[in-house]
């Protein structure tokens, strides 16, 4: 694995051996998320979120750079709460979704330019209640419907 630093998010690419693979995003105010870096499967690219940063701008950028590269899933480890999350040091919430509805569409779009097949793509989120309850099912919904994922 080799690692790339930039002034505001760091990178680790694994080795990819497939047609397709997916991405994690590990927000670094996670505990321990140099363990989960050193436990992510083969044709898996990691990246870490810079906790200080915009989480949802690092994540689009990285997006943008990987389109082309038929990515299936991305996976989000982070803080959460009942229909929010925390990436970087922006909150994610049914408060903030229409502020980045944008950049969430954009997702979208990535996936689709970089999609050889038309299987859907996943937007997996691990994050501690971020489903839970009337908040976190309105919060999955309007994020499918942004993302499509």
């Amino acid at each position: 694995m080799a690692t790339l630093h930039t002034s505001h998010l760091q990178v680790n690419h694994a080795t990819s051996t497939s047609n397709t693979h997916s991405i994690v995003f590990i927000d670094m105010a996670v505990e321990d998320y140099s363990g989960l870096v050193n436990d992510v499967l083969d044709n898996t690219q990691v990246f870490l979120l810079d906790s200080t940063h915009n989480g949802v701008e690092q994540i689009t950028e990285i997006l943008g750079s990987c389109a082309g590269e038929n990515l299936t899933n991305i996976h989000l480890v982070c803080h959460g709460a009942p229909g929010c999350l925390q990436l970087g040091n922006t909150h994610l919430g049914l408060d903030t979704l229409e502020e980045y509805s944008q950049q969430l569409q954009q997702w979208q779009k990535i996936f689709l330019a970089s999609a050889k097949s038309n299987n859907p793509w996943n937007l997996l989120i691990y994050g501690c209640k971020v489903a839970f309850g009337d908040a976190g099912a309105e919060f999955v919904e309007k994020l499918h419907q942004l993302t499509g994922a």
